[in-house]
């Protein structure tokens, strides 16, 4: 029996869409492509919400196997505001000397973000002494 938890790519959910659409039996496309069958039904039930009709056609239209989008704020660091950071730490030694959370008060930019802008341009990270 094949792992659930694996990922599955975009061309396999389509060749298992196919063999489904011409009337393999789920056991057989799920032995073929090592997809659970568990998931070979979750595939089949998306792709028909998402429009997919077997009946009508068999073409397999790449918006019926796509990944949802992801909840969540994206993780990349917007450029603007590691130049911010950048330039409040270097425009003075009062910037150099100030805590990451005196930095993430004055840019509104969230703590571990400042942490990892700072990490990024190659700072340490120091006590004042």
């Amino acid at each position: 029996m094949p792992p659930n938890n694996t990922f599955h790519s975009i061309a396999a959910r389509i060749q298992a869409l196919t063999l489904l659409g011409i009337g393999m039996p789920i056991k057989e496309v799920s032995a073929r492509l090592n997809i659970p069958v568990n998931t070979l039904y979750v595939i089949r039930k998306r792709a028909k919400e998402r429009g997919f009709d077997p009946q009508r056609s068999l073409l397999v239209d790449i918006s019926y196997v796509e990944d949802a989008s992801r909840s969540g704020s994206p993780k990349a660091i917007d450029p603007e505001k590691g130049a911010e950071v950048n330039h409040t730490v270097t425009k003075d030694q009062s910037g150099g000397e100030k805590s990451t959370e005196a930095l993430a008060l004055q840019t509104g930019i969230f703590h571990p973000s400042i942490v990892q802008i700072l990490h990024k341009h190659c700072f340490v990270l120091a006590k004042s002494t």
